[in-house]
C-alpha cells in the first residue's frame, strides 16, 4: 500500500520468516535512501547508520521500548529524528515518558495542507481483496495490542476513535470483533461495494477463491442431518484464538506422548 500511495522511494517490509527478514534487512542497509516497516524486533541490537527518521505509528506497550526505538537513530555521533504518533486523549503519555523513562518529547505541528489518503486507500481496497483482507488483520491486531498495553488507564479501548481508525485502515465493513461489541464508531460508513465481488489480483489465488464459493453453491444439504447449534457467525478474532488455543494444547500433548504411539508404548514397556 506505501508503494503506492508514496512514489519513488524503495519501500520494504521486514516480516516471515527469519533468512527472509534477513536478506530483507541486509538490502536495506545497503541503500542510500528508502523506508523500512518494522515491529519491535529491530528495537535495539541492531546497527543501521545515517537513519534519518523513526515514526512510531503505535506507542510502544513497554515504555522502555520507546528509547530503544529512538536509539535506531542518531548513531555515533550523528543527526537524526524520532516522530510519536498520539491522539488527543493520549497525550498523557508524554507526561509517563518523562517520568518512566527521563525524556522530554517537544510537539510537532502538521502542516495545514496535508491530504487524507482514507478516501483513495478505501478505494484501492474496493479493488484489491488482498489489500481488503490485509486492512482487516491489522485493525484487529491494532485493537488486539491496544487494549493490552502497559498503560491501560491511558490507552482505554472505550477512548478510542474507532471509526476514525478503521477508516484508516481502509476498512469497508467494520468486522465482527467481541472487543467492539456494543460500541460505537461514529465517523465510520459502509462502503457502498459489494464485498462478495471484490477480486484478488492474483489470478491463481482468485481462482481458489471461486472454485470454493462454487463448492459452497453446490453443497446439497444431508437428509436428516441436525444443524450445527451454536452462532454461525463467529468473530474472526475469536476464530483465532480458539485455534491458536488448540495448537498449543496439541503441542502440550506432544511433549507429554499423549500423541506420539512410539512414546506411549515406550511408558507401557517401561512400566
Amino acid at each position: 500500500l506505501l508503494s503506492v500511495l508514496i512514489k519513488g522511494v524503495q519501500i520494504e517490509g521486514l516480516h516471515g520468516k527469519k533468512g527472509c527478514r534477513q536478506r530483507v534487512f541486509d538490502s536495506f542497509k545497503e541503500r542510500e535512501n528508502g523506508i523500512l516497516v518494522c515491529t519491535d524486533v529491530l528495537a535495539r541490537g541492531v546497527d543501521i547508520p545515517v537513519v534519518q527518521w523513526v515514526i512510531q505509528y503505535d506507542p510502544p506497550s513497554a515504555a522502555s521500548a520507546f528509547v530503544h526505538r529512538c536509539g535506531r537513530t542518531a548513531r555515533i555521533g550523528q543527526e537524526g529524528n524520532a516522530l510519536l504518533l498520539l491522539l488527543p486523549h493520549e497525550e498523557t503519555y508524554l507526561e509517563f515518558l518523562s517520568i518512566n523513562q527521563q525524556v522530554t518529547l517537544m510537539r510537532m505541528d502538521l502542516d495545514s495542507d496535508i491530504v487524507n489518503m482514507t478516501t483513495k486507500i478505501r478505494k484501492l481496497a474496493s479493488r484489491d481483496r488482498q489489500l481488503m483482507e490485509k486492512g482487516i488483520r491489522g485493525f484487529v491486531a491494532f485493537v488486539q495490542s491496544y487494549m493490552k498495553h502497559e498503560c491501560s488507564l491511558i490507552f482505554r479501548l472505550k477512548d478510542l476513535d474507532i471509526g476514525g481508525s478503521a477508516m484508516s485502515f481502509g476498512l469497508l465493513r467494520l468486522p465482527r470483533m467481541p472487543e467492539l461489541r456494543g460500541k460505537p464508531a461514529p465517523g465510520f460508513e459502509d462502503a457502498d461495494v459489494d464485498i462478495d465481488s471484490i477480486r484478488y489480483t492474483s489470478t491463481v489465488m482468485e481462482e481458489a477463491r471461486q472454485r470454493k464459493l462454487q463448492r459452497a453453491r453446490d453443497a446439497i444439504p444431508v437428509a436428516g442431518k441436525r444443524k450445527r447449534s451454536g452462532p454461525q457467525d463467529e468473530a474472526w478474532s475469536k476464530k483465532k484464538k480458539k485455534v491458536e488455543k488448540k495448537k498449543a494444547a496439541d503441542v502440550k500433548r506432544v511433549r507429554l506422548g499423549f500423541l506420539d504411539k512410539k512414546t506411549q508404548s515406550g511408558w507401557k514397556d517401561s512400566e
